[in-house]
């Protein structure tokens, strides 16, 4: 698990004033966006925001044909990643998208006014 997920594992800890053990793996189903939309399942979305903990791409990657589609969302919020970032305009690139720098974190604000580059921390924008 990377840092900064949700850390959405299950551990055993008897005694709450303890770190926890090493975390349990859980068993996780996951389907795409765009399968859920051709099952039926969901109706296309107006404005879409993401908040997944680092699997922005995927995600994103899931919903291509709704991103592409005659019925594509008008907006959609997502966290930019410094280190996905160039496959995320990549992505972009293809889907005929645009990113627009909505708000820089709170933790970002910090870490640019200490005098780290703009570029290396992440933000949310819009598609």
């Amino acid at each position: 698990m990377r840092p900064g997920t949700a850390l959405s594992q299950l551990a055993d800890r008897p005694d709450l004033t303890q770190r926890p053990r090493a975390a349990s793996p859980e068993l996780k189903l996951a389907t795409t966006i765009d399968q859920l939309l051709e099952d039926g399942v969901i109706r296309p979305a107006d404005v879409v925001k993401l908040d997944v903990d680092g699997q922005e791409l995927e995600v994103l990657r899931g919903m291509h044909g709704l991103l592409c589609g005659s019925e594509r969302p008008r907006a959609v919020q997502v966290e930019v990643n410094p280190d996905e970032r160039a496959a995320l305009c990549q992505l972009n690139g293809l889907l005929r998208l645009c990113v627009w720098r909505a708000s820089t974190l709170a933790r970002a604000k910090r870490l640019i006014e200490s005098g780290t580059d703009p570029d290396e921390v992440a933000f949310n924008g819009i598609l």
